[in-house]
C-alpha cells in the first residue's frame, strides 16, 4: 500500500513524535509499504524523517521523493538523495509541464497513485490545502496529525 504525505512548507508544531506512531500504525496496521514525499517544505522534511526512523524497524519501507522537475541540487547531492530516499521519479504525467504548473500536477498524481493521504495541512490556502481537497473528492482515506484544522470545510 502507498501513503503520500503533504502539508503546509511551515509547521505550527513540532510534529515528531505524532508522525513516528502515525507511520508507525500505518505500517503495521494497514500494511503501507511505500511512502511518497515531495520533499519541499517542513511537513515533509518532517514527513520523511518519521520514515526513515521508522525503516530502521523496517527496512523494507521505501520512501520516494516525487520531484516535479528535475534540479541542480539532484545533481550535486546525489549522494544525500541515495541516502535519503529509495528512489526519485519525476512522473510521466508532469514531464515537459511549466514549473508553476508542475508542482500542483505532481501533488493530484502522487494523491491519484496513494491508497491513504497523510495531512499535515493546517490552513485553509495554499497547494497543501488544494491537494487536500482533491484527495477528499476522489474518496481517498486522510489522516490529519495536526490538532488545528482548515477553518473552512474542504471543498
Amino acid at each position: 500500500m502507498i501513503c503520500t504525505g503533504f502539508g503546509h512548507r511551515y509547521l505550527p508544531d513540532n510534529l515528531q513524535t505524532t508522525l513516528d506512531q502515525t507511520i508507525l500504525a500505518l505500517i503495521r496496521s494497514h500494511n503501507v509499504n511505500i511512502f511518497y514525499t515531495g520533499g519541499m517544505g517542513d511537513f515533509d522534511r518532517e514527513f520523511a524523517a518519521a520514515v526513515c526512523r521508522a525503516r530502521r524497524t523496517y527496512p523494507e519501507v521505501q520512501l520516494i521523493l516525487v520531484r516535479p522537475y528535475p534540479n541542480k541540487t539532484m545533481l550535486f547531492h546525489q549522494e544525500v538523495y541515495d541516502r535519503l530516499y529509495t528512489r526519485v521519479i519525476i512522473p510521466k504525467a508532469v514531464a515537459g509541464l511549466h514549473y508553476k504548473a508542475a508542482i500542483p500536477a505532481r501533488n493530484r498524481w502522487m494523491v491519484e497513485q496513494a491508497d491513504v493521504v497523510l495531512s499535515g495541512v493546517y490552513k485553509d490556502s495554499g497547494g497543501a490545502y488544494k491537494t487536500l481537497c482533491y484527495a477528499k473528492q476522489i474518496g481517498k482515506p486522510i489522516v490529519n496529525v495536526i490538532k488545528k484544522e482548515p477553518k473552512r470545510e474542504l471543498e
